[in-house]
């Protein structure tokens, strides 16, 4: 297993620590020399990191950005990367690096798209394979290959870490963010109606619903309308949609496709005044075309006025002195792709370290011309490695120059300070206590860590007492060498040193002291401390 170690720390990959690590792995041995890899999807940070990775390990990329992708600055930075060249997605200007790429990995099969329209004038390598990262273009794909496929394409799009990190978690949270500043509204009391009960329309109704909204969910399939009904939506059919669309304020599209739940002019005509739409599906499908036509409204005795600006739809109906506006959000594109900055590099780190281990790992010429699974091993690879190494921990040798000296008015602490790169303590804390005879420490407790007190030398009492009632809960513990005494969190204790020699203890706390967790509360009575303490401060 690869060890992200201090990756997480080092600039580029500050917030992909697994692309990191396996950049520092594979760095050394270049498992992708002499290959070329086509990619084509979002002007993204994460995009340029995983470019740059590729080009670390030994691979040349070819860089066809998505046409809507408009980030200029982060195209600028991706071309500054080495053996990165960038190319329009213009299929005269594909057709002449086809016969030198050995894998398209791709967003939506946009270059596939271009390849299959005319497949004999693109000259491909014998073992040439794709990889996919959207449903959409699984969708696509699946619809161009009428027979066989040209080549192989790994589907990344639906093995279980994308479905579950990104759609489940961070496609949801982009869609609505994005969606909450574009759209200038709340979500907070909106009736809004979710089509679909995939991994991103769970996503997408579990914050609707933790912002005060009321989600019904549209579904066709029963068993993804018990689940939506178990986590307490409201669930209806398909064929039950129409009813409900003069209530919503806003209905967000999250289907595959595949469903034929798309909005067309019936539904807008339906829905209440100022409705809202938002495509968080798979691609154009989620409204239909025939929904931004006047004409499609003409035939029905009403008229449309429909602008568009930056991608936002204004739909104007009028019939019958009536009027209503729906507003569509990024009719074609689904909105976490079609605007902002995409998703959270921290979860394309799952992605992209997924799609990089598939493209050390896999040969073209060994896997069949159809679309094909993720390998689970790959996907449970990239998985361990963002958990915490449970069972290859590392050694902590904290030398004596290492340790601390700090002066107490009772005597002198020796403690541990981690410092960068050096051990670190998570699970617990020591120090070493050496006490001045008849001195004592202030009353305090600790509201998280747990303390054990080791006897070395000496004799002290330990008295301990409830802070929030020290009359009623006040003891006196009694220790000489090698006693052990174990004080829970929240129990107050102050510490009375003997008089006839030093008082030297071992203290473990756990987890770790902290100064934030010391609080100081009053002193139990005098008459209920030690007989000792009158000599006390």
């Amino acid at each position: 297993m690869v060890s992200m170690g201090n990756d997480r720390k080092e600039g580029l990959m500050s917030h992909m620590p697994i692309l990191g690590a396996l950049t520092s792995k594979y760095k050394i041995n270049q498992p992708l020399a002499g290959k070329t890899i086509l990619v084509c999807t979002h002007a993204t940070t994460a995009t340029m990191r995983l470019i740059s990775t590729i080009v670390q390990i030994g691979a040349s990329v070819i860089y066809v950005p998505i046409s809507y992708s408009t980030n200029e600055q982060m195209l600028k930075n991706i071309g500054t990367v080495p053996n990165v060249k960038i190319i329009k997605k213009a299929a005269d200007e594909i057709r002449k690096i086809a016969a030198y790429v050995d894998v398209i990995f791709e967003d939506g099969m946009r270059i596939s798209e271009l390849i299959y329209k005319h497949p004999t004038q693109y000259n491909l390598k014998k073992h040439l394979y794709g990889i996919e990262q959207t449903t959409s273009g699984i969708r696509v794909l699946e619809n161009i290959a009428k027979h066989e496929l040209l080549y192989p394409v790994i589907n990344v799009a639906e093995s279980e870490i994308k479905l579950e990190v990104e759609n489940f978690m961070a496609t949801p949270e982009s869609i609505l963010a994005l969606f909450v500043t574009d759209g200038q509204c709340t979500l907070s009391q909106k009736n809004i109606l979710v089509l679909g009960y995939g991994s991103v329309g769970r996503g997408v109704s579990m914050i609707c619903c933790a912002h005060g909204a009321k989600v019904t969910v549209v579904e066709i399939n029963p068993i993804k309308r018990v689940l939506a009904l178990s986590r307490g939506h409201v669930t209806i059919d398909i064929s039950d949609m129409n009813g409900v669309l003069k209530d919503q304020d806003i209905i967000i599209s999250c289907t595959s496709n595949r469903a034929g739940l798309c909005l067309g002019p019936e539904q807008f005509m339906l829905m209440k005044n100022g409705a809202k739409i938002v495509n968080a599906g798979s691609g154009a499908g989620e409204v239909s075309p025939d929904a931004l036509k006047p004409e499609s409204y003409t035939k029905n005795r009403a008229a449309a006025s429909i602008t568009e600006v930056n991608g936002h739809i204004s739909c104007v109906l009028e019939k019958n002195d009536m009027t209503k506006t729906i507003e569509i959000i990024c009719s074609a594109n689904p909105l976490n792709l079609g605007c902002g900055d995409g998703t959270a590099d921290e979860i394309m780190d799952f992605v992209f370290s997924l799609v990089l281990v598939i493209l050390i790992n896999v040969n073209g010429s060994n896997i069949t011309r159809t679309i094909n699974p993720v390998d689970p091993d790959m996907a449970r690879q990239i998985a361990t490695m963002w958990l915490p190494d449970l069972y290859d921990v590392k050694l902590n040798h904290i030398k004596s120059a290492e340790l601390v000296d700090e002066h107490r008015p009772w005597g002198k602490l020796t403690r541990f300070f981690s410092y960068e790169n050096g051990a670190n303590l998570d699970r617990f804390s020591i120090v070493r206590a050496s006490f001045e005879q008849n001195t004592s420490t202030d009353g305090h407790y600790h509201a998280v860590s747990e303390e054990a007190y080791f006897v070395e030398s000496g004799t002290a009492d330990i008295s301990t007492w409830d802070p929030k009632n020290p009359d009623a809960t006040h003891r006196v513990f009694n220790l000489n060498p090698g006693d052990y005494l174990s004080i829970p969190k929240g129990r107050a204790h102050r510490v009375f040193a003997g008089a006839m020699e030093k008082f030297v203890c071992l203290v473990i706390a756990s987890p770790p002291f902290s100064f934030w967790d010391q609080f100081f509360p009053i002193h139990p009575p005098l008459a209920l401390q030690p007989f000792s303490a009158q000599a006390f401060p």
